[in-house]
């Protein structure tokens, strides 16, 4: 699993690590060309592959960076990570489940009530009878 790392740490990690692998090339290419001709081209080779490397490993650190912001804008605020500006959400958070919770009490109070003074009624004119 790839760690939540900012994407602003990872570009400078990336691209410390890419000057510092340039910066080892570098040095092991004036060795290179200074042996026989094999092995200067393929000195040359490894480092068209390392800088390669490097555009592909910037590139990929673009589209992390995007889907970062990406997430970072879509995920939605829990009340653990709500700050002062945001109390309101949680405030809100449940009202309309207390709501319909308050709706459906006064409702089944209501009938209840109703209930009862029907069963009075017909207590009432039992005992008239």
């Amino acid at each position: 699993m790839i760690p939540r790392i900012p994407p602003a740490l990872l570009v400078m990690l990336g691209s410390a690590s890419l000057y510092g692998v340039k910066y080892l090339l570098d040095k092991t290419e004036r060795k290179a060309l200074t042996g026989s001709p094999e092995q200067a081209e393929q000195a040359k080779r490894h480092l068209r592959y390392v800088k390669n490397s490097g555009r592909l490993a910037a590139g990929s650190l673009a589209v992390y960076a995007g889907y970062y912001a990406y997430r970072s804008i879509q995920e939605r605020p829990t009340p653990s990570s709500v700050t002062k500006e945001e109390a309101d959400f949680h405030d809100n958070q449940y009202s309309n489940r207390d709501n319909t919770y308050k709706k459906n009490v006064s409702s089944i109070e209501e009938k209840r009530r109703l209930d009862e003074e029907a069963r009075l009624k017909k207590l009432q004119q039992e005992y008239i009878k």
